[in-house]
């Protein structure tokens, strides 16, 4: 099977989640190859961010049902903004396998951040300035035990 032939199935097989994301959130929706044979669903949130939509626990599998997870990130590094480089981080995550239940639940945040709000974790940085946000970075950096770039250096 040729990589076109296993993202066609893996289309096919979530045409329903990806079908509900294009009507609710955005036409830019599609199967994305990630590496290593691994594939998301991809939602292209404007020029800043994204998201992937995997299982709850892995990459999207042959079979249905599992649960699902959505995790945000940025499109670039040069952020001051936002600042989450590759990384991104978990915007939602469950064990239940509904994918109505996990639209229903993520597609409005994801048409905020699409519409240019900015967001992180769930928050707004709206009204947020640039070192309000850095420190925003630093407490959840800690609260996750992860060193960030502003700790280090």
């Amino acid at each position: 099977m040729t990589r076109e032939d296993y993202e066609d199935s893996a289309r096919e097989q979530y045409s329903d989640v990806i079908g509900a994301l294009v009507q609710r959130v955005t036409i830019n929706t599609d199967i994305s190859h990630t590496g290593g044979g691994c594939l998301a669903i991809r939602v292209e949130l404007g020029d800043d961010w994204y998201a992937l939509i995997t299982a709850d626990e892995d990459v999207l599998p042959s079979d249905r049902p599992h649960g699902w997870s959505v995790g945000l990130y940025s499109c670039g590094e040069g952020y001051d903004y936002h600042r989450l480089g590759c990384e991104g981080f978990t915007l939602y995550h469950s064990t239940n396998p509904d994918p109505v239940k996990m639209v229903d639940e993520v597609a409005p945040i994801l048409e905020r951040i699409a519409g240019g709000e900015p967001c992180r974790e769930g928050r707004t940085l709206r009204e947020m300035s640039v070192e309000e946000a850095r420190v925003v970075d630093v407490v959840l950096a800690g609260l996750r035990g992860k060193p960030n770039d502003w700790q280090q250096g």
